[in-house]
């Protein structure tokens, strides 16, 4: 009986332990399996995403070597690190929430602009139509749980290395993945 109650005591010394070792591997695998914002492309996404690393996969097509990462989260994912959303190269945002993220968002480029139906805010395009809310049709539907009759645009991040023009930028592959990604609404 007593060899018991030392065991239980122990208890919940040993959960504590566990759960930094958790925290602490956890750290230890993001850094490994990380790379710097140059070499990766980060698109949030406004809805749960269940295939997100199919969707990752299939944004990586087209995608040239020096990018050596591509990120799917759901913005969900700003528990946690915040940073990530806040610096995302692309973004897929609900029509009624484009305005909460205005201050993320970069205007549209004379190319995405072409790209199909805008949605703008006093006069500055902010998004081009990737999902929509009547039709149902929009980009992946098989892995981005959409809200029935809600649209969803396509945003390109105002703090993006990946797009030409911006202070730090390395490449304008946000731009391209975007473009990429436009030719794929589905049904």
């Amino acid at each position: 009986m007593r060899k018991l109650k030392k065991i239980l005591d122990l208890l919940p010394l040993f959960l504590l332990w566990a759960m930094l070792s958790v925290l602490v591997w956890g750290f230890v695998f993001n850094q490994i399996t990380d790379t710097d914002r140059a070499r990766k492309l980060v698109l949030c996404v406004d809805a749960p995403v269940p295939g997100e690393s199919e969707f990752a996969l299939e944004i990586k097509k087209g995608t040239p070597e020096r990018i050596r990462l591509i990120r799917v989260r759901p913005f969900s994912y700003a528990m946690m690190d915040a940073k990530t959303l806040e610096e995302a190269d692309l973004y897929l945002i609900a029509e009624d929430h484009l305005e909460t993220y205005r201050d993320w968002l970069l205007p549209l480029t004379d190319r995405l602009r072409a790209a199909g139906p805008v949605r703008e805010a006093d006069g500055v395009p902010l998004g081009v139509l990737a999902r929509d809310g009547q039709t149902g049709k929009g980009v992946y539907p098989a892995w981005v749980q959409y809200p029935d009759g809600q649209s969803y645009y396509l945003c390109l991040g105002a703090r993006s290395l990946h797009i030409s023009g911006l202070p730090g930028a390395v490449d304008n592959e946000a731009e391209e993945a975007a473009l990429r990604l436009l030719h794929h609404i589905e049904p």
